[in-house]
């Protein structure tokens, strides 16, 4: 009777164990499920969001269903300003003419082609070709096919991840760069270079307000002290995400303005003789050097671009009185 209750109990016990073991095997079940299906329907919302598989999908309608040649050529006109507007940011209402020279910055050759060949197409007064239209449709696949469209989170991700000053000292010397692709011989007609000496002096005390803003909140000037892409850096965009995008917006105006300086230098070359030439090259590389020099040691690309910005608006003022004793 003993030996049976023992029994009893043995297989009691190893019931529990079993017992046990199915829990924990069911509940490791479940975990991997709920993971696994929450990583499927992560993939779905993807899939959904994807603009490109919706953008693909309205092409094979077009490829399967049979309209007249004018209203497909109306439906590939409205899709493919959409889809410029949201994969290059480019507004569906610009005329593709302008379209063309937008492309042909970012090197897509495929978009001037396809701009061309609608605009040929459009244009010509001639009745339209079934297969230019085919043409349209391979080409405006083969953009969607190449170019993904890019989320407002991703782009945020990247804009955060990527160097958004450049290092200057990296780049060639600009104004010595401007001049190579300025045409020789004076431009016909005279520049309004008093206007221009109002531009320089609107230039010069919007430099020095940026450089005050940044001076004035130590929030915005902290980041100039963390080295690119560290940790620091990352956790500072992270946690002032405010002052950062205001960051950004200053630095904006900051890199216009550097771009108006060259402008501003470039008429003044053409304006002038050889001998005024040689002098404004020496101007150029006076600033430049004294920039590379003033950057020295700096790593911060923020700091960089505020550094550079100063002595720029020296050489701003510099440029002025240039201007004031040759025109006036």
């Amino acid at each position: 009777m003993a030996d049976l209750t023992s029994l009893s109990d043995a297989i009691g016990l190893k019931g529990i164990m079993y017992l046990f073991l199915a829990i924990i095997l069911l509940t490791l079940a479940i975990i991997l499920l709920y993971f696994l299906e929450k990583k499927i329907n992560k993939r779905v919302e993807q899939i959904k969001n994807d603009r490109n598989v919706f953008y693909k999908k309205e092409i094979k309608k077009l490829i399967e269903i049979k309209l007249v040649k004018e209203r497909m050529l109306e439906h590939i006109n409205n899709l493919a300003r959409e889809f410029f507007r949201e994969a290059f940011d480019i507004p569906s209402s610009m005329e593709y003419s302008e379209m063309i020279e937008k492309f042909k910055n970012m090197g897509k050759r495929e978009a001037i082609s396809f701009c061309n060949l609608l605009s040929e197409v459009e244009y010509s007064g001639e009745p339209i070709d079934k297969n230019k239209i085919r043409a349209l449709l391979r080409l405006l696949e083969k953009i969607i096919e190449k170019n993904k469209i890019i989320s407002q989170e991703e782009k945020e991700e990247k804009k955060q991840a990527t160097p958004i000053i450049p290092d200057v000292r990296k780049q060639e010397n600009p104004i010595e760069s401007t001049i190579e692709k300025l045409p020789q011989g004076k431009i016909k007609g005279s520049f309004k270079w008093k206007n221009r000496i109002k531009e320089i002096d609107f230039y010069r005390e919007e430099i020095s307000r940026i450089l005050y803003s940044f001076s004035m909140n130590p929030k915005m000037f902290e980041i100039t002290n963390y080295e690119f892409g560290s940790e620091k850096y990352y956790d500072y965009i992270k946690k002032n995400k405010k002052d950062f995008n205001e960051i950004i917006s200053l630095l904006a105006n900051l890199k216009h303005i550097h771009k108006k300086f060259k402008m501003i230098f470039g008429e003044l070359y053409k304006e002038s003789d050889n001998e005024q030439r040689i002098e404004l090259k020496k101007f150029a590389n006076k600033w430049y050097n004294e920039q590379l020099d003033a950057l020295k040691g700096i790593t911060n690309p923020f700091k960089n671009q505020l550094v550079a910005s100063k002595v720029l608006e020296k050489y701003m003022a510099k440029l002025g009185v240039i201007i004031l004793t040759r025109f006036f």
